[in-house]
């Protein structure tokens, strides 16, 4: 029977799977708290939200022959009465080209809705000319209203989410003050504009004639990715005061960022912070498979809340603290629309979800007016904006950065920054992923150094004590029981265990390559930063040219829409590196050698379709491991030299350990075989 050595092919397989596991990790919601589920929509309430999102001058169509019931009398009209004779529409462009902020954004008086917005400065492809980035069609649009969805599929027929952002709604407790629902009035609607003419904010009004008078205002500010938003309630003969809940609509609906399927998108998120306690994030993310309402807050104040893709955010955030107190809790909704990213014909849906903020507003007493200040950021999720030293109360948003990093977020932030400060020397985010991968690699240089000496060494006690184990081989060829002993003192009286050092390089590399898996998963600053020659946008992958294959496979479907050059050199090089490698002298390891070399195919196949700026950081990487042992190697030779037993330091404590106790178990074993056969 042959020795098993340490390095046995359940350590390679253990290696692979950890790997795998760790980045199926980042893709998962495992460790978060599984939201909680809110009760599906009654009949009649999903009757009148169908009969809500029919276009405007459609009635619903009847449910059956038998005829309406007789409408009651309207209630009579108290108070003034506020409303708009038609809906129109405004779209305003606030700011500059070229100033923080500058956006785009549709607003319609039915429901004094936001029906669209877009980023003058953010375009949907890099290297855009000029012309083209002044159409607004090429602007990122962070909010739509229009986003398709299918209503069969045999038909083909196609609606519209419908609804919008900043939406008011009533509940059971305030809906006797609106004679109709909120969301489908005509509010009216007045734009003020400065002195040029350039648009400053938008206000609605509305009074349905029940004494209450709603007004809602959207104020761009200046220099900003904000807009600041007014909720205002005035009681005009709405009877006693008291608190009313509504329901108030961030964000609806934000498209995808780029249809990243390393990358679930969007998410919605609500950060809460009870006292004396760190701030908690709670999100839900996108499946198609799920359509079922939930809720995100846990107890405390409500931070903020909204919605997020892959680089941009929309979240919702109070001024003041009676404004804090208003924001009672957060749940969300879903809807399923087309895959905008999938295949010519390859049937693919997408799932959008939109944040809803039960709000409690006060109806104040006769004569007075109850107000509620927030703030909407709609624009990057970028961490040098959200930790900006003026303005503090935009920290809390950095809790969307690091959970896009997941558990390697502390690894992430110090790669992220090395990276910005590489890019301020050299100019170009590829030359400073390589510069990174360097610094990594010139790091771990001495621990590398250390590993193959102690390696070398280790091979060549073992090339000295191989007479000796086949003797031992031998001798106990019918003695299973005896020659795992013989083998295993012998190990232990000449320090063949091999040294915990040859796989601590291994183990440092791994959370520095998770890490910067994480940080170029959604780093915003490799969206669209360009490179070499084809290579135009780190974030994704290198797309040489395009494919358009879709491989069925029975279970699933594989999807190659481009030719990937990168991770076709990261698995060429990984082998490389492995080749020229120095060969195990013991059977064993051999075997491990073997499977080992299936594993840059493996992850190669797995990280295809990555960004270019990790495959990039790989063959950096896996160069400078061949030039180490091609070049430096000859310049600098391995001392495989065995030191005296005096002076020769002890191998890995844990292979002894382990050793020893599978001896003691042994002789137990052996034992235990000889008392039962004296009984």
């Amino acid at each position: 029977m042959q020795q098993e050595s340490p390095f046995s092919p359940r350590l390679a397989i253990f290696l692979v799977l950890a790997a795998l596991i760790l980045i199926g990790w980042q893709f998962t919601p495992w460790g978060r708290p599984p939201p909680k589920r809110v009760e599906p929509l009654s009949p009649p309430a999903l009757a009148q939200s169908d009969a809500q999102t029919q276009p405007a001058g459609q009635a619903a169509a009847p449910s059956g022959a038998t005829p309406a019931a007789p409408v009651a009398p309207a209630p009579p009209v108290i108070g003034p009465l506020i409303e708009d004779d038609s809906e129109r529409t405004e779209t305003l462009e606030f700011g500059k080209p070229g100033q923080p902020g500058y956006m785009r954004a549709t607003f319609t008086n039915r429901g004094a809705r936001l029906l669209d917005l877009r980023l003058g400065n953010y375009f949907v492809h890099g290297g855009l000319a000029e012309a083209v980035q002044a159409d607004p069609g090429s602007w990122t649009r962070l909010l739509a209203s229009d986003l398709p969805v299918p209503i069969g599929a045999s038909t083909g027929a196609r609606r519209t989410l419908g609804g919008g952002s900043l939406e008011l709604s009533t509940s059971a407790s305030s809906a006797a003050l609106a004679r109709t629902p909120l969301e489908q009035a005509l509010w009216t609607m007045e734009v003020e504009r400065d002195a040029g003419g350039a648009p400053l904010s938008v206000r609605f009004r509305h009074a349905p004639g029940t004494g209450a008078v709603f007004e809602k205002v959207v104020r761009w500010k200046s220099g900003t990715y904000e807009l600041d938003v007014e909720l205002a309630l005035r009681n005009e003969g709405a009877g006693e005061g008291g608190s009313r809940l509504f329901h108030f609509t961030p964000a609806a609906w934000m498209p995808e960022a780029q249809g990243d399927k390393y990358y679930v998108e969007p998410q919605v998120v609500a950060a809460s912070q009870e006292p004396d306690e760190l701030p908690e994030l709670h999100s839900a993310t996108a499946n198609p498979k799920e359509l079922a309402p939930g809720a995100l807050t846990a107890p405390g104040r409500v931070l903020f809340a909204g919605v997020h893709n892959k680089y941009f955010a929309v979240l919702l955030r109070p001024l003041d603290d009676v404004s804090a107190a208003a924001l009672e809790s957060v749940r969300y909704e879903r809807a399923n629309g087309d895959d905008a990213h999938a295949l010519p014909g390859v049937p693919g849906l997408r799932q959008y979800l939109k944040p809803i903020v039960d709000l409690g507003l006060a109806l104040p007493a006769q004569g007075s007016e109850e107000r509620r200040r927030f703030a909407l950021w709609v624009g990057p999720k970028q961490r040098e904006l959200f930790e900006d030293q003026a303005r503090p109360e935009l920290r809390p948003f950095t809790l969307i950065v690091d959970h896009d990093l997941g558990m390697f977020a502390g690894i992430g932030r110090v790669l992220t920054a090395t990276l910005k400060m590489f890019h301020g020397l050299c100019g170009n985010w590829g030359f400073a992923v390589i510069l990174l991968t360097l610094l990594v690699r010139l790091a771990i240089f001495p621990l590398n150094r250390r590993s193959q000496t102690a390696m070398a060494r280790h091979a060549k006690k073992m090339k000295r004590v191989q007479p000796r184990m086949d003797e031992i081989k031998k001798k106990y060829e019918k003695d299973p029981g005896k020659l795992r002993e013989a083998q295993a003192k012998l190990m232990q009286e000449e320090g063949l265990f091999p040294p915990l050092g040859g796989c601590l390089p291994v183990f440092l590399q791994m959370p520095i390559f998770f890490g910067l898996f994480a940080a170029l998963r959604a780093s915003f600053d490799l969206r669209q930063a360009p490179f070499v020659s084809w290579i135009h946008d780190l974030s994704l992958p290198d797309q040489m040219f395009e494919l358009g294959w879709s491989l069925p496979l029975g279970f699933t479907t594989i999807d190659i829409r481009h030719f990937n050059l990168l991770p076709i050199l990261m698995v060429a090089l990984w082998l490389g590196q492995q080749l020229t490698a120095p060969k195990p002298t013991d059977e064993q390891a051999l075997k491990m050698q073997r499977i080992l070399m299936f594993m840059p195919v493996l992850m190669g196949v797995f990280l295809y379709d990555y960004a270019a700026g990790l495959s990039l950081y790989m063959i950096t990487s896996s160069t400078c491991a061949i030039l180490e042992q091609t070049v430096i190697k000859r310049i600098w030779p391995i001392d495989d030299s065995i030191p005296d037993k005096g002076q020769e330091k002890p191998g890995c404590a844990l292979f002894a350990k382990a050793m020893e106790r599978a001896q003691q178990q042994q002789k137990l074993a052996q034992a235990q075989a000889a008392n039962r056969r004296k009984k």
